[in-house]
């Protein structure tokens, strides 16, 4: 037997979240029944604190990557604070 659930979330967790499903070809319950099976079964709730990194993100670590492998953007080495900020405020 079927039944409807019925939680509060925010609109736009729920329209990126129905977006991602459509384009995987899933609807949004097929994905939250999933999640709900998994909890029943695992008897557990993961949050993870090593988030992964958006791919903006990634990009922008293997533009920094190039950068010290081309020895480009660097800041000089500092002996000192005051030489540090003296160079940050130039």
């Amino acid at each position: 037997m079927s039944i409807i659930l019925n939680f509060k979330t925010d609109k736009d967790l729920k329209d990126k979240a129905k977006k991602i499903a459509s384009d995987l070809g899933l609807p949004l319950g097929t994905i939250m029944n999933h999640y709900l099976k998994e909890f029943v079964r695992e008897e557990k709730v993961i949050f993870s604190n090593h988030p992964t990194p958006t791919k903006k993100v990634i990009h922008e670590l293997k533009e920094i990557s190039k950068d010290i492998r081309d020895k480009k953007n660097l800041s000089p080495t500092f002996n000192n604070t005051r030489n540090a900020i003296k160079w940050l405020n130039s």
